[in-house]
């Protein structure tokens, strides 16, 4: 991050809302589970604690996203809806992002119900939803389908990092559904660069 950069982080609510950093203070962030940036002054970050810390790139423009994922989150489109955001708003180019999604609850231990699993089937994800043979429950591969909601908006699936830790399972991860009495969360942040030039 640049000397003097500023951090800039919403007021996650699980929702499919993104929202550009404008320099905000923490008491006046708005509520978004997104947050992008053009500018190299700007970075953004997010908190988790099982659901998946999203970071976007695009080496074009050097525009850069951070998307807080959870099952909701993925529900309601949030992932796709930033990066049309970022297309539409910051000129970025689907072909030229790269995307990294960071410790999240996987399908090993992340245990879910049916309600959740049909949410994330009707968003597209359910080759996310792993259903195993003697458990009545199914469980929820959120990085999966992280990754597949970006492919499905753009981004090659070759530039996109979605080999995560889970953090039920990894200590060093905040994780709720570990233990739901922590406070405790982990920030990810990117700051945006300048633009290339080819030629």
């Amino acid at each position: 991050m640049a000397p003097g950069c500023v951090l800039q982080q919403a007021r996650q609510v699980h929702g499919p809302v993104v929202v550009r950093a404008a320099g905000w203070s923490p008491d006046a962030a708005p509520e978004a589970d997104a947050v992008m940036s053009p500018d190299q002054g700007i970075a953004c970050a997010v908190r988790t604690a099982d659901c998946a810390p999203v970071l976007v790139g695009c080496s074009a423009t050097g525009a850069v996203a951070a998307i807080h994922a959870g099952w909701r989150g993925i529900s309601r489109g949030v992932i796709g809806t930033t990066i049309r955001a970022m297309i539409e708003q910051l000129g970025s180019v689907p072909h030229t992002m790269v995307a990294a999604i960071g410790p999240c609850a996987r399908g090993c231990h992340y245990e879910i119900g049916e309600e959740v699993a049909s949410a994330v089937s009707d968003a597209g994800c359910a080759s996310a939803v792993v259903r195993r043979a003697g458990s009545p429950r199914p469980f929820l591969d959120v990085a999966a389908a992280a990754a597949w909601q970006l492919a499905e908006a753009g981004v090659p699936l070759a530039r996109i990092d979605a080999d995560a830790p889970c953090s039920i399972e990894s200590h060093w991860c905040p994780s709720h559904r570990r233990d739901p009495s922590s406070r405790a969360r982990m920030l990810s942040m990117i700051a945006p660069r300048t633009r290339m030039h080819h030629g």
